[in-house]
């Protein structure tokens, strides 16, 4: 089984009609940007690419017409390449192993762009999460494969451009006309890798850069905040993770984490309701729940006679047998034993080593 986490694919949770309308609108986005590669990002998690509110909608259309069209097109000039070969070589026609090398003909390239078409399609098709839903919705990663036959294509159209610029009967301006649109082509390509390479220059680099790239993705916006809080910046983590529940307002981590935030800028009053939220919806992550159970007890919110201590506890005994409900009642009768919660069941620190045996 495949990982299953609706904020990397939100298509998981959607059914088999809205899947395909989606998958074609990653699909019909994804070739573009093999074409014309704006800003390349390293993360698209929800609500990025979101499950489409209607199946009939433009980049559903054009995904379509990038399915069907090569296909098509691709058996069609096959079957005119095998035809034409037939008629000029009959007799080689029935016999292929013996068919000589004529080195005077022009090669036909119809099947060579034919096999292209296809192989764009049929090789893209694995990862489009139309036949088997995949944990990641889109990745620029997918289009490695597939990118081998979109430069053979572009490399046989800029050539046959530049063959007929040759051509005596061409204007004068074509042939430094399509020379130029052919070194802004290669510059444009040139320039996104390198700016995308600079991405990879530390963690804070990447996810600053895949928060620009992809503005809703909830994913980027968090991991930059949690960068920043690592680097001591606060109250850029807090403005951060704000984004980040907003994009997505049912993610525990982001309310955790916002709660979490709150709490370290001693505000544990303002951080109790986002933690109770997150809480209450992954009482069974005990790495979500220690990390914030431990920073109430630091800003003493869990006193006796703290209003937090007892919501803490009804929110343990509404989810009776969780994680919750078994740190919530421990750190009623061991928290000063333990200085908070035990060490055993914290959460390890960004960038800290595995836990002591």
């Amino acid at each position: 089984m495949l990982p299953h986490d609706p904020l990397n694919n939100p298509l998981l949770e959607a059914s088999f009609p809205y899947r395909v309308a989606g998958a074609l609108r990653v699909y019909a986005r994804g070739l573009g940007q093999v074409l014309l590669p704006g800003r390349l990002s390293g993360d698209y998690s929800a609500p990025q690419e979101p499950i489409p509110a209607h199946l009939i909608f433009p980049e559903s259309v054009v995904g379509a017409l990038l399915v069907v069209v090569p296909l098509v097109l691709g058996v069609v000039l096959a079957v005119k390449g095998a035809r034409a070969w037939r008629e000029r070589h009959p007799e080689d026609a029935r016999n292929v192993a013996a068919a000589p090398w004529i080195e005077d003909e022009p090669v036909d390239l119809r099947p060579v762009i034919a096999l292209c078409l296809v192989w764009v399609v049929v090789s893209y098709f694995p990862v489009s999460n139309v036949p088997v839903l995949l944990p990641t919705v889109r990745a620029e990663r997918f289009w490695y494969f597939p990118a081998l036959a979109t430069s053979v294509l572009l490399g046989m159209a800029f050539r046959t451009l530049f063959v007929r610029a040759r051509d005596p009967d061409a204007p004068r301006f074509a042939f430094r006309a399509i020379l130029a649109f052919f070194l802004l082509f290669l510059g444009v390509q040139a320039l996104a890798a390198r700016l995308h390479a600079n991405d990879y220059h530390d963690d804070l680099a990447f996810w600053d850069a895949t928060r620009h790239a992809c503005p809703r993705s909830a994913k980027a916006h968090l991991n930059y905040s949690v960068m920043q809080g690592a680097r001591g910046n606060l109250e850029t983590r807090l403005a951060e993770n704000r984004v980040a529940l907003e994009l997505a307002p049912d993610w525990p981590m982001a309310s955790i984490y916002l709660g979490d935030t709150l709490c370290r800028l001693h505000r544990a009053t303002e951080a109790w309701p986002y933690y109770a939220h997150g809480f209450d919806l992954a009482s069974n992550d005990p790495n979500l729940v220690a990390l914030g159970v431990q920073c109430l007890w630091d800003e003493k919110a869990l006193t006796e006679d703290s209003p937090i201590r007892g919501e803490l506890t009804e929110l343990g005994e509404k989810h009776y047998g969780s994680w919750l409900a078994f740190i919530a009642n421990d750190i009623v009768s061991n928290g000063e034993a333990y200085h908070g919660v035990d060490p055993k069941y914290r959460p390890r620190g960004y960038n800290e080593g595995p836990k002591p045996e």
